[in-house]
């Protein structure tokens, strides 16, 4: 579906916008209803208070894992100042109106959020870092099953450039000994996170559940080890 841009279904105009914090997976819906301005923020936000009212304290719900950059809780509190919902929906609360205060005490925590990571964490603007959610990279899928051995699958997956410049990035699949992986070499923005695809092709004879491979990331000949793994399954009905 389209994201930051308004489309039409079943005679109401919609408008999603992607967050991150809980999971990139993550969406802002907004739409108007009966003369209404309505958003459901999903599971991005919480307070102590279950829904918000006057005097809750915001809670921000994020998942490392999920994926979450710096600043992605201030994006959401910027594109809801923006829509002036009048209602708000979210993934686990009743709905709610907001008021002026609503908006000032979920910018406080969007500035908490990122105040806590600047004090914890090396993520300066010119140090190297792979951000607050410190990972350099992942492998899609991450359960490989494959019937014979010899047979060619492709791995998918995303490389991050933790330099605050471009630099040469260089990823490859750590396999078995007799496996062949391909190695991917990018040139990469400041900080850009770029999708990859690599060959991986298990030796003739191979069998083997859930063998570990791995994915090791290189940029600008400084190595930054092995940054995100799978399991691949050869020759077995089971994985």
């Amino acid at each position: 579906m389209p994201t930051h841009e308004t489309f039409d279904w079943e005679g109401i105009e919609f408008r999603l916008t992607p967050m991150s914090g809980h999971t990139r997976f993550a969406t802002l819906i907004s739409f108007e209803i009966d003369g209404q301005r309505v958003v459901h923020t999903g599971d991005q936000i919480f307070y102590d208070t279950g829904a918000w009212r006057p005097g809750a304290h915001m809670t921000t719900n994020h998942v490392y894992k999920n994926g979450l950059d710096m600043g992605c809780y201030h994006a959401v509190v910027d594109e809801l100042e923006a829509i002036q919902p009048q209602w708000v929906l979210t993934g686990h609360t009743p709905p709610f109106q907001p008021a002026p205060e609503w908006y000032s005490e979920i910018r406080r925590g969007a500035e908490a959020f990122d105040d806590l990571h600047r004090k914890l964490m090396i993520v300066g603007d010119q140090d190297v870092h792979f951000g607050a959610e410190s990972q350099g990279g992942k492998l899609k899928p991450y359960r490989v099953h494959l019937a014979v051995a010899g047979e060619q699958t492709l791995m998918r997956g995303w490389i991050l450039n933790p330099l605050p410049r471009t630099a040469m990035a260089t990823a490859r699949l750590v396999v078995p000994d007799g496996w062949s992986a391909e190695v991917v070499t990018v040139e990469l923005g400041p900080r850009q996170q770029q999708d990859i695809t690599l060959t991986l092709t298990p030796a003739l004879g191979t069998t083997c559940r859930r063998q570990p491979i791995a994915l090791e990331l290189t940029v600008e000949d400084q190595p930054f080890g092995q940054v995100a793994e799978a399991l691949v399954t050869v020759g077995h009905d089971r994985f």
